[in-house]
């Protein structure tokens, strides 16, 4: 995968501690403009249950997604959630790492952050409400811009998607991996069980060192290698043969 740049990038990501509140016709309108984007791209409105919150959820926080409900129109939505979200059972590797590639690019007091259950995960905004320190409203219409893209180019950022698949296939060795890598070499040492290598620094480094792994998510946060049977046969050669391939 290589890296694309994007036009937020450019920006930097500075601190945002303050939300600022559109005063002018003007401003409200072309703030109301942007969030109706958002919603044609696909972002879902929400409320919050006002029993368990009395003021309005400001960028940079955290909610519980038992504590939102989805809204029906406009005039009753609070946030606006963006089309990047994911759990262990929804989603894909691509909203995990695009909620990455936002968080990178704007900063996390930039959005309203959702969790839930099962690993659940989310951004939002508080709707038709400007950006902390953007006075000038010019960093609003890049995210919109960005956000519109997903609909034809769904990756944000492809280093950022590279990043965290090849996170989630090192996880995997401690997780499951090592296990499976493990009963796979026994049963193709010459000696059975008793002359299996026990250094698993090696067998580690040798099975990842297999340069035709392919590395896939099967949901959005777990990986498989579509070629682990070619690597664990690699590894075998490689430790009993002395010979790598």
């Amino acid at each position: 995968m290589h890296n694309h740049t994007h036009p937020f990038y450019a920006k930097g990501n500075p601190m945002r501690t303050t939300t600022d509140t559109p005063t002018t016709a003007t401003d409200i309108n072309r703030i109301n403009d942007l969030f109706e984007r958002l919603r044609a791209a696909g972002c879902q409105l929400l409320t919050v249950n006002g029993y368990l919150h009395h003021e309005p959820v400001d960028h940079g926080e955290h909610l519980a997604y038992s504590h939102v409900h989805h809204a029906e129109r406009a005039e009753d939505a609070e946030l606006i959630e963006l089309p990047v979200s994911y759990s262990d059972y929804g989603g894909s590797d691509i909203d995990a790492a695009n909620v990455r590639a936002l968080l990178a690019g704007y900063g996390d007091d930039t959005f309203v952050h959702l969790s839930g259950g099962h690993g659940s995960t989310g951004l939002a905004l508080p709707y038709g409400r400007a950006l902390p320190d953007d006075d000038d409203c010019d960093i609003l219409p890049v995210l919109v811009d960005v956000i519109e893209r997903l609909r034809d180019h769904p990756v944000i950022d492809e280093q950022a998607w590279s990043t965290y698949v090849d996170g989630l296939a090192e996880d995997a060795w401690d997780e499951w991996l090592r296990h499976d890598v493990i009963s796979g070499l026994e049963a193709l040492c010459p000696n059975g069980c008793d002359g299996c290598p026990v250094d698993d620094g090696l067998i580690r480094t040798t099975y990842y060192g297999f340069e035709a792994n392919e590395w896939v998510c099967d949901t959005a946060t777990t990986v498989v290698n579509l070629r682990h049977a070619e690597a664990v046969a690699h590894l075998a050669r490689t430790l009993f043969e002395g010979n790598a391939s």
